[in-house]
């Protein structure tokens, strides 16, 4: 009898969890890790990809999170992937 909890190969998805080496505040250097990470996880068959929560600012930022540039280049790095 079929089971709505029987596994099928379409239930099967590959999650890529990455930990890159991230700078504070390097948007150019942090995307392009991001990009290259996202890359790899495609070409290993993963369908999703995650990362830390600060890996586009990058850890560190201190003071810098609550000024303007530090949220306007997140997004336009998020824009961009």
């Amino acid at each position: 009898a079929d089971s709505k909890y029987q596994r099928g190969d379409s239930d099967v998805v590959k999650v890529a969890t990455c930990n890159l080496n991230q700078w504070a505040l390097s948007f150019d250097v942090n995307l392009d890790n991001i990009l290259e990470s996202i890359k790899i996880a495609k070409k290993q068959g993963c369908r999703f990809r995650t990362g830390p929560e600060l890996e586009i600012p990058g850890y560190g930022c201190q003071d810098h999170f609550l000024e303007h540039d530090t949220f306007f280049h997140s997004w336009e790095s998020l824009g961009k992937i």
